[in-house]
């Protein structure tokens, strides 16, 4: 079964950069309108963090890298990773085409946490730690 960074651990942290760099540019960038007034506008603000810091991350990682994961990786961890990565960035519909491939790859580094740690915790956290860097650096720019 073909691993999901091609056995190349370069590789994992080639996407891992990119999206990082990739989501700093958009985030910079104007255009993000619905992000800047989710991260500006929410009150009260310990909803926000709690929604972006607790609750999205399990839920979405329960359910896109748990679930169906599972569920698809009998076949092909390859196009599971796709699959779930794709069904992912379709559920958050807020962004633009960039920001929806920045989403594809945070999904599939997500994947391959899960499937190189064997459990959920991982992805959970990364997830986490990405939504926690995006509000900060929301509230930064804005």
């Amino acid at each position: 079964m073909p691993r999901w960074d091609g056995g190349n651990p370069l590789i994992a942290h080639f996407w891992l950069g990119w999206a990082v760099l990739a989501t700093l540019v958009q985030v910079a960038l104007p255009g993000d309108e619905f992000s800047a007034r989710v991260a500006l506008g929410t009150r009260p603000v310990w909803l926000l963090w709690f929604a972006m810091l607790i609750a999205a991350p399990w839920f979405e990682e329960l359910l896109f890298r748990g679930a169906l994961l599972d569920l698809f990786a009998g076949r092909s961890r390859v196009l599971a990773a796709c699959a779930t990565s794709a069904a992912w960035v379709l559920v958050h519909g807020q962004y633009d085409a960039f920001g929806a491939l920045v989403l594809f790859a945070l999904g599939l580094f997500l994947a391959g946490l899960r499937f190189r740690s064997g459990g959920i915790a991982a992805p959970i956290g990364a997830h986490m730690l990405w939504n926690g860097a995006a509000l900060l650096i929301l509230r930064a720019v804005s």
